[in-house]
Protein backbone atom coordinates (compact mmCIF):
# COMPACT_ATOMS: atom_id res chain seq x y z
CA UNK A 1 0.00 0.00 0.00
CA UNK A 2 1.50 3.32 -1.13
CA UNK A 3 1.36 6.05 1.50
CA UNK A 4 0.73 9.61 0.30
CA UNK A 5 2.44 12.28 2.42
CA UNK A 6 1.53 15.97 2.62
CA UNK A 7 4.08 18.40 4.05
CA UNK A 8 4.84 22.12 4.13
CA UNK A 9 8.52 22.88 3.55
CA UNK A 10 9.73 26.47 3.41
CA UNK A 11 6.12 27.58 2.82
CA UNK A 12 5.77 25.19 -0.13
CA UNK A 13 3.01 22.56 0.15
CA UNK A 14 4.10 19.22 -1.26
CA UNK A 15 2.26 15.93 -1.78
CA UNK A 16 4.39 12.89 -2.48
CA UNK A 17 4.72 9.13 -2.40
CA UNK A 18 7.83 6.96 -2.49
CA UNK A 19 8.09 3.56 -4.15
CA UNK A 20 9.86 0.72 -2.34
CA UNK A 21 12.49 0.40 -5.05
CA UNK A 22 12.07 3.91 -6.47
CA UNK A 23 15.25 4.99 -8.24
CA UNK A 24 13.82 7.93 -10.22
CA UNK A 25 11.86 10.95 -8.97
CA UNK A 26 9.01 12.42 -11.01
CA UNK A 27 8.11 16.04 -10.27
CA UNK A 28 4.76 17.36 -11.52
CA UNK A 29 4.53 21.16 -11.92
CA UNK A 30 1.14 22.79 -12.43
CA UNK A 31 0.27 25.90 -14.41
CA UNK A 32 -1.16 29.39 -13.88
CA UNK A 33 -3.92 29.66 -11.28
CA UNK A 34 -3.78 25.92 -10.75
CA UNK A 35 -2.71 23.72 -7.85
CA UNK A 36 -1.01 20.37 -7.59
CA UNK A 37 -4.34 18.58 -7.26
CA UNK A 38 -4.69 18.56 -11.05
CA UNK A 39 -2.10 15.76 -10.98
CA UNK A 40 -3.41 13.80 -7.98
CA UNK A 41 -4.68 10.93 -10.16
CA UNK A 42 -1.04 9.91 -10.55
CA UNK A 43 -1.23 8.38 -7.06
CA UNK A 44 -3.66 5.80 -8.49
CA UNK A 45 -1.73 5.28 -11.71
CA UNK A 46 0.69 2.78 -13.20
CA UNK A 47 3.58 5.00 -12.05
CA UNK A 48 3.01 4.79 -8.30
CA UNK A 49 4.72 1.43 -7.68
CA UNK A 50 7.90 2.17 -9.65
CA UNK A 51 8.71 5.83 -9.11
CA UNK A 52 8.85 8.46 -6.38
CA UNK A 53 6.16 11.01 -7.15
CA UNK A 54 6.26 14.67 -6.04
CA UNK A 55 3.57 17.30 -6.59
CA UNK A 56 4.17 20.79 -5.17
CA UNK A 57 1.74 23.68 -5.02
CA UNK A 58 3.78 26.45 -6.59
CA UNK A 59 4.30 29.65 -4.53
CA UNK A 60 1.05 31.57 -4.22
CA UNK A 61 -1.11 28.68 -5.43
CA UNK A 62 -2.97 25.91 -3.65
CA UNK A 63 -1.73 25.75 -0.06
CA UNK A 64 1.62 27.43 -0.74
CA UNK A 65 2.25 30.99 0.34
CA UNK A 66 3.44 33.70 -2.02
CA UNK A 67 7.23 33.90 -2.41
CA UNK A 68 9.20 36.36 -4.50
CA UNK A 69 11.91 33.74 -5.09
CA UNK A 70 9.55 31.05 -6.37
CA UNK A 71 12.02 29.79 -8.97
CA UNK A 72 14.75 29.27 -6.41
CA UNK A 73 12.26 27.64 -4.03
CA UNK A 74 11.33 25.03 -6.63
CA UNK A 75 14.97 24.14 -7.26
CA UNK A 76 15.71 23.99 -3.55
CA UNK A 77 12.80 21.71 -2.71
CA UNK A 78 13.67 19.36 -5.58
CA UNK A 79 17.26 19.14 -4.38
CA UNK A 80 16.11 18.69 -0.77
CA UNK A 81 13.82 15.74 -1.48
CA UNK A 82 15.46 14.16 -4.53
CA UNK A 83 19.02 14.65 -3.28
CA UNK A 84 21.19 12.87 -5.87
CA UNK A 85 18.47 10.74 -7.53
CA UNK A 86 17.65 11.30 -11.22
CA UNK A 87 14.71 13.64 -11.81
CA UNK A 88 12.10 13.75 -14.57
CA UNK A 89 10.10 16.97 -14.80
CA UNK A 90 6.46 16.98 -15.95
CA UNK A 91 5.26 20.54 -16.49
CA UNK A 92 1.71 21.51 -17.48
CA UNK A 93 0.90 24.75 -19.31
CA UNK A 94 2.87 27.62 -17.73
CA UNK A 95 4.41 25.05 -15.39
CA UNK A 96 6.49 24.04 -18.40
CA UNK A 97 8.22 27.42 -18.21
CA UNK A 98 9.10 26.82 -14.55
CA UNK A 99 10.63 23.54 -15.66
CA UNK A 100 12.60 25.16 -18.46
CA UNK A 101 13.97 27.78 -16.07
CA UNK A 102 14.90 25.23 -13.40
CA UNK A 103 16.75 22.78 -15.67
CA UNK A 104 19.99 24.84 -15.85
CA UNK A 105 20.16 25.00 -12.03
CA UNK A 106 19.46 21.29 -11.63
CA UNK A 107 21.92 20.33 -14.36
CA UNK A 108 22.49 16.68 -15.21
CA UNK A 109 20.18 15.58 -12.40
CA UNK A 110 17.25 16.20 -14.79
CA UNK A 111 17.29 13.27 -17.19
CA UNK A 112 14.05 13.99 -19.07
CA UNK A 113 11.22 16.48 -19.48
CA UNK A 114 7.56 15.84 -20.30
CA UNK A 115 6.06 19.10 -21.56
CA UNK A 116 2.26 18.98 -21.24
CA UNK A 117 0.46 21.63 -23.30
CA UNK A 118 3.29 24.00 -22.40
CA UNK A 119 3.99 27.32 -24.08
CA UNK A 120 5.77 27.04 -27.42
CA UNK A 121 4.56 30.14 -29.26
CA UNK A 122 2.76 33.39 -28.53
CA UNK A 123 -0.55 31.71 -29.38
CA UNK A 124 -0.32 29.65 -26.19
CA UNK A 125 -0.64 32.75 -23.98
CA UNK A 126 -4.43 32.82 -24.18
CA UNK A 127 -5.04 33.49 -20.46
CA UNK A 128 -1.76 35.09 -19.41
CA UNK A 129 -2.00 37.71 -22.18
CA UNK A 130 -5.04 39.14 -20.38
CA UNK A 131 -2.58 40.64 -17.89
CA UNK A 132 -1.56 43.21 -20.50
CA UNK A 133 -5.00 44.82 -20.24
CA UNK A 134 -4.63 45.60 -16.55
CA UNK A 135 -2.40 47.78 -14.39
CA UNK A 136 -3.21 45.96 -11.15
CA UNK A 137 -3.08 42.35 -10.01
CA UNK A 138 -6.54 42.57 -8.48
CA UNK A 139 -8.14 43.72 -11.73
CA UNK A 140 -6.36 41.01 -13.70
CA UNK A 141 -7.43 38.21 -11.38
CA UNK A 142 -11.01 39.46 -11.36
CA UNK A 143 -11.01 39.46 -15.17
CA UNK A 144 -9.57 35.94 -15.18
CA UNK A 145 -12.26 34.71 -12.81
CA UNK A 146 -15.02 36.30 -14.87
CA UNK A 147 -13.62 34.77 -18.07
CA UNK A 148 -13.28 31.27 -16.60
CA UNK A 149 -16.70 31.54 -14.96
CA UNK A 150 -18.23 32.31 -18.35
CA UNK A 151 -16.67 29.16 -19.81
CA UNK A 152 -16.93 26.65 -17.01
CA UNK A 153 -20.50 25.57 -17.78
CA UNK A 154 -19.27 23.98 -21.00
CA UNK A 155 -16.12 22.26 -19.69
CA UNK A 156 -15.96 20.15 -16.56
CA UNK A 157 -12.25 20.78 -15.98
CA UNK A 158 -12.92 24.49 -15.64
CA UNK A 159 -15.15 23.85 -12.62
CA UNK A 160 -12.14 22.52 -10.69
CA UNK A 161 -9.79 25.09 -12.20
CA UNK A 162 -12.12 27.91 -11.17
CA UNK A 163 -11.94 26.80 -7.53
CA UNK A 164 -8.13 26.73 -7.63
CA UNK A 165 -8.01 30.11 -9.35
CA UNK A 166 -10.24 31.69 -6.69
CA UNK A 167 -7.74 30.55 -4.06
CA UNK A 168 -4.66 31.72 -5.97
CA UNK A 169 -2.66 34.76 -4.88
CA UNK A 170 -3.54 37.64 -7.21
CA UNK A 171 -0.03 39.10 -7.22
CA UNK A 172 1.56 35.78 -8.20
CA UNK A 173 -1.02 35.29 -10.96
CA UNK A 174 -0.20 38.73 -12.35
CA UNK A 175 3.58 38.50 -12.07
CA UNK A 176 3.72 34.94 -13.39
CA UNK A 177 1.57 35.92 -16.38
CA UNK A 178 3.73 38.91 -17.28
CA UNK A 179 6.88 36.85 -16.87
CA UNK A 180 5.47 34.07 -19.04
CA UNK A 181 4.74 36.50 -21.87
CA UNK A 182 8.37 37.56 -21.86
CA UNK A 183 9.63 33.97 -21.60
CA UNK A 184 7.34 32.79 -24.40
CA UNK A 185 7.91 35.64 -26.87
CA UNK A 186 6.87 34.86 -30.44
CA UNK A 187 8.51 31.43 -30.37
CA UNK A 188 11.18 31.86 -27.68
CA UNK A 189 9.79 29.19 -25.36
CA UNK A 190 9.55 26.74 -28.24
CA UNK A 191 13.11 27.43 -29.34
CA UNK A 192 14.37 27.06 -25.76
CA UNK A 193 12.53 23.75 -25.51
CA UNK A 194 13.85 22.58 -28.89
CA UNK A 195 17.41 23.40 -27.82
CA UNK A 196 17.28 21.19 -24.74
CA UNK A 197 19.75 18.35 -25.11
CA UNK A 198 18.04 16.04 -22.64
CA UNK A 199 15.33 13.53 -23.57
CA UNK A 200 11.95 15.21 -23.97
CA UNK A 201 8.43 14.73 -25.29
CA UNK A 202 5.52 17.12 -25.82
CA UNK A 203 2.01 16.01 -24.82
CA UNK A 204 -0.94 17.87 -26.33
CA UNK A 205 -4.71 17.70 -26.54
CA UNK A 206 -6.37 17.62 -29.96
CA UNK A 207 -9.07 20.03 -28.75
CA UNK A 208 -6.62 22.56 -27.34
CA UNK A 209 -3.29 23.13 -29.08
CA UNK A 210 -3.30 26.05 -31.50
CA UNK A 211 -2.32 25.81 -35.16
CA UNK A 212 0.87 27.84 -34.72
CA UNK A 213 2.23 25.64 -31.93
CA UNK A 214 1.26 22.47 -33.76
CA UNK A 215 3.12 23.79 -36.81
CA UNK A 216 6.13 24.49 -34.60
CA UNK A 217 6.14 20.89 -33.37
CA UNK A 218 5.98 19.59 -36.92
CA UNK A 219 8.51 22.03 -38.34
CA UNK A 220 11.09 21.17 -35.67
CA UNK A 221 10.22 17.45 -35.76
CA UNK A 222 9.80 17.33 -32.01
CA UNK A 223 8.79 14.06 -30.37
CA UNK A 224 5.16 14.45 -29.34
CA UNK A 225 2.07 12.60 -28.22
CA UNK A 226 -1.42 13.69 -29.20
CA UNK A 227 -4.37 12.89 -26.92
CA UNK A 228 -7.26 12.73 -29.35
CA UNK A 229 -10.05 13.19 -26.83
CA UNK A 230 -8.38 15.82 -24.65
CA UNK A 231 -8.41 19.53 -24.20
CA UNK A 232 -5.85 21.48 -22.15
CA UNK A 233 -5.80 18.91 -19.30
CA UNK A 234 -4.98 15.49 -20.85
CA UNK A 235 -4.01 14.18 -17.39
CA UNK A 236 -7.68 14.57 -16.46
CA UNK A 237 -9.42 14.04 -19.80
CA UNK A 238 -7.57 10.77 -20.55
CA UNK A 239 -6.06 9.92 -17.19
CA UNK A 240 -5.07 6.28 -17.68
CA UNK A 241 -3.64 6.87 -21.14
CA UNK A 242 -1.75 9.96 -19.96
CA UNK A 243 0.13 8.16 -17.20
CA UNK A 244 0.62 5.06 -19.34
CA UNK A 245 2.32 7.22 -21.98
CA UNK A 246 4.63 8.68 -19.35
CA UNK A 247 5.47 5.16 -18.22
CA UNK A 248 6.23 4.12 -21.79
CA UNK A 249 8.38 7.20 -22.36
CA UNK A 250 10.46 6.40 -19.26
CA UNK A 251 10.74 2.74 -20.24
CA UNK A 252 12.12 3.79 -23.62
CA UNK A 253 14.67 5.99 -21.84
CA UNK A 254 15.83 3.02 -19.80
CA UNK A 255 16.10 0.72 -22.80
CA UNK A 256 18.19 3.17 -24.82
CA UNK A 257 20.57 3.80 -21.90
CA UNK A 258 21.29 0.09 -21.31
Amino acid sequence: MIKIERVIRDNIALSYSTAFHGQIDLWFIHGLGEAGNCFFDVFNSILVSDYNLYIPDMPGFGDSRRKTNGMESLVEIIKSFSQSRPVILIGHSLGSLWCLKSIPSLGDQVVAFVNVEGNLTKDDCFLSSMALKHSSAAAFKNDLLMHVRSLRESEGNLQRYYQNLKKADEQMCYLWSLDSLKETGEELAGITYDNLTLEKIYFWGRQSLGKRSLAFLQQHQLLNQCFEHSGHWPMIDETDLFYTKISQFISNLKSTSE
